[in-house]
Formats: C-alpha cells, structure tokens, sequence
C-alpha cells in the first residue's frame, strides 16, 4: 500500500500564514534592575605611537620569557645545572652560571 505525500498532509489545519500562537511575556521590571551581567565584548586600549613600547624591547621581554621557562625545564630534567656565583660577603648574587655537561652534551650544544 503506498500513500501519496499529498494524502498524509492532507487533513492538517493551514497555519496562520507564520503568525506564532505562543505568548510573548514580558521581562518583569525586578529581573531588568537586577541584571548585572557584563557585556561580552571588551574593550581594549590603544596606545599611540608616543606610548607604544619599543618592538626590540617586545622581542627582548618575549626571549627572555622563553629561555626562562626553557631553563627551568632543563634544569628540571637534569640536563643543565644552574650556580650562582655570590660575593666575598655572600649577599650578593655576582653571576648566574649555567652548566651543560660533557657527559650529556656535545659542543654544538647537541644531546648525546
């Protein structure tokens, strides 16, 4: 038994030419007062030529960051020692040293 597409649609009422049946309520005035939610967008600042930091001192700042977080790593894994060298006294830090061993490096800075 087969059925048209016309016989199944057939006995449905014809819509209100896309008027809604739902009613619409409106926000009571409590929960408009109350609304303290922020906007979604932020707003961001621009600086002016005047302002704006160099992009040596950008790409300095951003190298800096990463040798950081890389010898922080290194040390971590046991692939370099850090020393700090202190004055006569000891109270003051004179330099950093970072060790890579021979035993874990070659001279081209390679992983053995």
């Amino acid at each position: 038994m087969t059925s048209s597409y016309k016989d199944q649609t057939g006995n449905t009422p014809p819509s209100l030419s896309g008027a809604s049946t739902e009613a619409k309520a409106q926000p009571s005035a409590q929960s408009v007062r109350t609304d303290n939610t922020k906007p979604s967008t932020q707003t961001m600042k621009v600086l002016s030529k005047g302002t704006r930091p160099d992009a040596t001192t950008d790409k300095r700042i951003l190298l800096s960051e990463i040798f950081k977080t890389t010898v922080t790593q290194l040390e971590r894994h046991g692939l370099i020692k850090r020393y700090k060298l202190l004055s006569k006294d000891g109270t003051t830090v004179k330099e950093i040293r970072i060790v890579l061993s021979p035993d874990t490096w070659t001279t081209e800075m390679d992983l053995k």
